[in-house]
């Protein structure tokens, strides 16, 4: 296992392989599904599962994938158990069944221009899910009823593209499966905590850009925790509050490539700045459909300095440092997403009494390798970029 085999394409796209198969619809709009490979995209409320063929990049080592065939979309329920699933954020093994009229959606593929004329969307109901961790893989096993059950008085019509014989619903059945390694690369799914002292090469930064990607140059643990860097060279860890919108920076001056490709640090570190009421995905809505960003603080706490213990010992008053302002300023750039941040500390200088505060600045960049893992949202901006470098061959779908 290597971080390197980490199923995933260019697009930010999980593979996987799997089986979907359902009865003959009655006007044949819906050819039987022969792929045994599939697209997830994940990134969205609604996550959306297509039959796909792809191909490893020998260089970047990312795939390069297209879809073939049908398309299931699974409800917003649904999905938000799959997701914490993936990051091993509930019970690995469970059931769950959504109340009949509950939405999702079968797509057929078929260009026929005749046939295109015709709605090509079957809505779904009764969803059963399964699923089940077997050596850190997650299987997933999706059943629903092609019954479209919405409500009278829907924007449009139900599709009724089965018929119901013998007094039971035809169901169209999906199931997957998504490996180890996909899971922490992508995910976060802790792979259990390594040793600091666990043999790996110390790494420098590379920057690389959105024409020369690296599967195997991203800086991502064995957990959710991941890595961007500083102008001078310098890394900084990532965190993201699993259960509430926080960021946690920590500088760390030395992170290990272990053997399999995932980073850790040996670098104790002293001190953590956190932001309160931010996370990437709240950068990515800021950002909409531009390049660049800024926001401001002001009058509030919104976050906190922490240092190591010892820091505080034998202070009298002991130091409140409390985040009262901050700016951030967010650009997608060529090598990733720089998020220049700027914040004010109260009882930051501690040479005097009263204490004083001052501002802390720094600016990080995400590299895209880590936005394709583990923020596939960010890759809807990247035709932006298109005036400044060519794409090379790289897909980059909005």
């Amino acid at each position: 296992m290597h971080l390197r085999d980490t199923s995933i394409d260019i697009d930010g796209h999980i593979l996987a392989d799997g089986r979907l198969s359902y009865p003959p619809d009655d006007q044949g709009f819906f050819p039987p599904s022969r792929s045994g490979q599939f697209r997830i995209s994940a990134s969205d409320t609604l996550i959306r599962i297509a039959a796909a063929i792809a191909q490893r990049d020998p260089d970047s080592h990312f795939f390069v994938s297209k879809e073939v065939g049908a398309v299931v979309v699974i409800p917003e329920a649904l999905s938000l158990l799959i997701r914490r699933a993936l990051a091993a954020r509930c019970p690995p093994s469970q059931q769950a069944q959504l109340a009949p009229g509950l939405g999702g959606s079968l797509w057929s593929s078929n260009d026929e221009p005749l046939k295109a004329k015709i709605s090509n969307k079957q809505g779904l109901s009764d969803w059963l899910l399964s699923m089940q961790e077997i050596d850190g893989a997650l299987s997933i096993r999706l059943s629903a009823a092609l019954v479209d059950k919405r409500p009278t008085g829907w924007r449009s019509p139900p599709a009724k593209f089965w018929t119901c014989r013998g007094g039971e619903s035809p169901r169209m059945e999906l199931e997957l499966q998504i490996d180890q390694v996909t899971r922490a690369a992508c995910f976060g799914r802790s792979l259990g905590d390594p040793s600091k002292h666990e043999s790996g090469t110390e790494i420098s930064v590379n920057m690389t850009t959105i024409t020369s990607l690296r599967l195997d140059s991203a800086v991502v643990a064995r957990s959710y925790k991941q890595f961007g860097y500083t102008p001078a060279g310098r890394w900084v860890g990532l965190y993201e509050s699993p259960i509430g919108l926080s960021i946690d920076l920590e500088p760390n001056h030395y992170l290990k490539r272990r053997p399999d490709g995932f980073v850790v640090s040996d670098w104790f570190c002293t001190t953590t700045i956190n932001f309160i009421g931010l996370n990437l995905t709240v950068f990515s809505h800021i950002l909409g459909n531009t390049r660049s960003a800024t926001m401001e603080f002001r009058d509030g706490r919104f976050g906190r300095v922490t240092q190591h213990r010892s820091f505080y010992e034998g202070r009298d008053p002991y130091p409140q440092q409390h985040i009262c302002e901050m700016i951030f300023q967010l650009r997608l750039v060529d090598h990733g997403l720089e998020l220049a941040y700027q914040a004010l500390v109260n009882d930051w200088d501690l040479s005097t009494k009263p204490y004083k505060p001052d501002w802390l600045k720094e600016t990080i960049t995400l590299p895209w390798e880590l936005l394709i893992l583990r923020h596939p949202y960010f890759l809807r901006r990247r035709w932006l970029l298109r005036e400044s470098s060519s794409s090379n061959g790289i897909s980059q779908s909005n």
